[in-house]
């Protein structure tokens, strides 16, 4: 699978390499909902507790040139 970001390959990995739970991150953008869920956090009378934590989105894509195919 490759996943683009703004032009830029987010993601490249065989189907073997990538769960998925970390695919479908990687394209509803990860690291860009965690911002979002930040933003709502600050809204008043949003739940957020529903929505995964940062670290959950980010951990799978701090290194993914290790799973490059």
């Amino acid at each position: 699978f490759s996943v683009l970001r703004l032009g830029t390959l987010e993601l490249s990995a065989a189907r073997d390499q990538v769960s998925l739970e970390e695919l479908t991150n990687h394209m509803a953008g990860g690291t860009e909902l965690a911002a979002l869920k930040h933003e709502l956090a600050q809204v008043r009378g949003v739940d957020v507790d529903k929505l995964p934590e940062e670290k959950d989105l980010t951990a799978s894509a701090a290194a993914p040139s290790e799973r490059t195919a």
